[in-house]
């Protein structure tokens, strides 16, 4: 992935966690796990954590999003991975997708390894979770 692609991820997700920066001494700052970025401007703050974030390379950042988006899931409704693979079957009411004549949306991830695979299959769901929450 190139830095700029991996900086929008990183926010991507840093936003669906519920991260913001705050207003510290006349500066946004923001921060987690000891990553942190100061700036003039709450923008700058989100694109200057996003860019030091490690959600792309740690377990120990990944799997609290997992668990989140775990958590938003109905009984019967699964994340599973394989190792270069990870699927997240949902129910979706026909009403969403309706060219699907199943009751199950699966979301695919795939990647060299299995934190990649898990990556880019979060990233789906939110991509999805932000378009039909």
């Amino acid at each position: 992935m190139k830095t700029k692609e991996i900086t929008e991820n990183n926010k991507l997700i840093a936003e669906f966690m519920g991260m913001k920066p705050s207003k510290i001494f006349g500066k946004y700052s923001i921060s987690k796990d000891h990553c942190t970025c100061n700036e003039d401007t709450p923008d700058k703050a989100m694109n200057g954590f996003a860019s030091i974030a490690k959600y792309n390379t740690s377990w120990d950042w990944l799997m609290p999003v997992v668990e989140k988006i775990d958590s938003l899931l109905a009984d019967g409704e699964f994340i599973t991975s394989e190792y270069r693979t990870c699927y997240l079957d949902i129910y979706t009411p026909s009403w969403i997708f309706p060219e699907y004549s199943a009751d199950v949306f699966c979301i695919t991830g795939e990647g060299k390894s299995r934190l990649e695979a898990m990556l880019n299959c979060v990233l789906e769901f939110i991509t999805w979770y932000n378009e039909n929450k």
